[in-house]
């Protein structure tokens, strides 16, 4: 109850850049807001979608935008963002905020 898993997607890659997906579920007690720790070792984002960052590489922390904090039981929303370097190492934690 109260927690949630994120998952990352990596999509389009091209020298110098890639865009990558992530999806946040929800558990079973859904949750009013969540938050992930993206670590991103060897890019940077320049463009977050559906999502507020703090910082752009290395530790990341990502708070939803203000329509989909909020999630019930099993819900589940999208974000991304596009980036230079790579996403080869990235992993993403999600946890109820």
């Amino acid at each position: 109850a109260g927690a949630c898993s994120a998952v990352l997607t990596p999509g389009s890659t091209w020298p110098g850049g890639f865009v990558t997906g992530i999806r946040v579920t929800a558990g079973s007690g859904g949750v009013n807001a969540w938050r992930l720790t993206l670590t991103l070792p060897n890019g940077a984002i320049t463009n977050l979608w559906s999502g507020r960052a703090t910082g752009s590489t290395g530790t990341v922390v990502i708070d939803p935008a203000a329509w989909n904090g909020r999630l019930a039981a099993g819900a589940s929303t999208d974000l991304g963002f596009q980036g230079t370097g790579s996403v080869t190492g990235a992993t993403v934690t999600c946890a109820a905020a």
